[in-house]
């Protein structure tokens, strides 16, 4: 739009703590200040031809899995103008307004959106003196054009520019940074969803800009801790935490629910900018589903890993796991494997079991007990895995297939029992740790 640039300005507080700021500016002006001419839209640029133009961001392609084992949902950039309507008036004037959001995940360096041990302040005509939840330091793991996903923790950080103008021409902007971070627990019911908008550039006719917040959740109630800035500062942190109602939950029930910010822009002696963005939608789930523990919640978008490694305490399991996955068996969530899905199936967990390791499996070494894969747990196990055995070298498993690939099947191994034992006490304690219920997915990875 108007051909945009993006480079990443250093600025020192006044109490020295050091910030990275993302800066918009047009392509052809070196430094815009407020005292310098408004920018000037590229030539043949029609603000009116946006409206055709505008798009909304696409907030439902898959997560991948980063090489940290977070998930990164990208979204395209997104461009949204609509015309300013006076307070005083009933039809819209020549003049505009326009929201462009930066792509996220972007080839940039990743910076913090706040330094470490920056202060967190509350905006002052809304202070968050009602809530139990204290406003969180935005964490060092949320990048700038990403967002990334944990189990119990979410954030989303991003640059937009907000643009004001009259007719075909661009009278004033404003930079501006957003910072979505949620978070629950996995023996809590509490979710809370905190906000951070802060104003990196105000220039021309944007000065004056102010920003409204309002929390939506969707099959929840909450304590509604929304703000409207005032004219904003720039480099004041305008921030408030969305306390979610933690849900009643009977033995065995679970519910969704869906919570985001809604942002709206207003210039003075306009109403707000009438089409609100929306923060990225949270998916929480909360559930007292595992027996014996506390109810708990976790974002479902992300599908937690459970890690074996070669060189630690239950090698010659993940050994097995390492060699079956690259047999073709599911598991390790990459394209094509699938992942697997946890059951809680007192019969289906049996029947895998009579399936892959039943007592008459020929010849138990000493010392070794059947190791199976995919997990009895899970609904990839023997019974329902739609294919055959196989093994491998060093197995001692003789007479089973040792060249089988695909994605059917299962796979069977003789491995130290004691090593098997641990293996399966480290399985239930993940599924407990990450919140994995029955028919959740998750990811098994093998590490060196």
């Amino acid at each position: 739009m108007w051909g945009l640039r993006m480079r990443y300005r250093r600025l020192w507080a006044a109490a020295g703590v050091t910030a990275f700021v993302l800066v918009w500016a047009p392509a052809h002006l070196p430094s815009a200040t407020a005292h310098d001419a408004p920018p000037q839209p590229a030539s043949g640029t029609n603000p009116s031809d946006l409206y055709d133009k505008a798009r909304a961001l696409d907030s439902d392609q898959p997560p991948e899995v980063a090489q940290d084992g977070f998930a990164t949902g990208r979204r395209e950039a997104g461009t949204n103008c609509q015309p300013l309507v006076p307070l005083d008036a009933a039809a819209p004037s020549d003049k505009f307004i326009c929201l462009d959001v930066s792509q996220l995940d972007q080839s940039i360096s990743p910076q913090p959106v706040l330094p470490p041990g920056a202060p967190s302040r509350d905006n002052a005509s809304a202070p968050n003196t009602t809530l139990s939840a204290p406003i969180r330091p935005v964490p060092l793991w949320c990048e700038l054009n990403q967002q990334i996903r944990k189990r119990f923790e979410q954030c989303t950080a991003y640059a937009l520019t907000v643009t004001i103008g009259s007719g075909s021409t661009v009278t004033g902007t404003s930079s501006q940074l957003v910072a979505d971070y949620s978070y629950t627990s996995n023996s809590d019911v509490a979710v809370n969803d905190q906000l951070l908008v802060s104003a990196t550039t105000i220039v021309g006719t944007a000065a004056g800009i102010s920003v409204k917040a309002e929390p939506v959740c969707l099959t929840c109630t909450g304590n509604a801790a929304g703000f409207t800035s005032g004219p904003m500062v720039i480099g004041q942190n305008y921030e408030s935490v969305f306390e979610i109602t933690p849900p009643q939950l009977a033995v065995g029930a679970q519910r969704l629910t869906l919570h985001r910010w809604e942002l709206f822009w207003t210039v003075p002696g306009y109403a707000p900018y009438a089409s609100p963005y929306n923060a990225f939608s949270n998916v929480v789930r909360c559930d007292n589903t595992l027996t014996g523990k506390p109810p708990g919640c976790a974002y479902i978008q992300y599908n937690p890993t459970l890690s074996y490694s070669l060189t630690g305490p239950v090698a010659e399991v993940a050994s097995h796991v390492q060699r079956a996955q690259i047999s073709g068996l599911p598991g390790s969530g990459i394209y094509p494997s699938a992942r697997l899905t946890r059951t809680t199936d007192p019969v289906l967990i049996a029947a895998n079991r009579r399936v892959v390791c039943p007592p008459n499996v020929p010849v138990r070494p000493i010392g070794k007990t059947c190791d199976e894969y995919p997990f009895a747990s899970t609904r990839e196990g023997g019974s329902l895995s739609g294919g055959t055995v196989r093994t491998f070298s060093g197995c001692s498993i003789p007479g089973d297939p040792v060249n089988v690939t695909g994605p059917t099947g299962f796979s069977r191994c003789m491995v130290s029992g004691k090593q098997n034992s641990l293996a399966g006490s480290q399985l239930g304690s993940f599924y407990y740790s990450q919140r994995v219920i029955n028919y959740d997915e998750f990811i098994v990875a093998v590490l060196p």
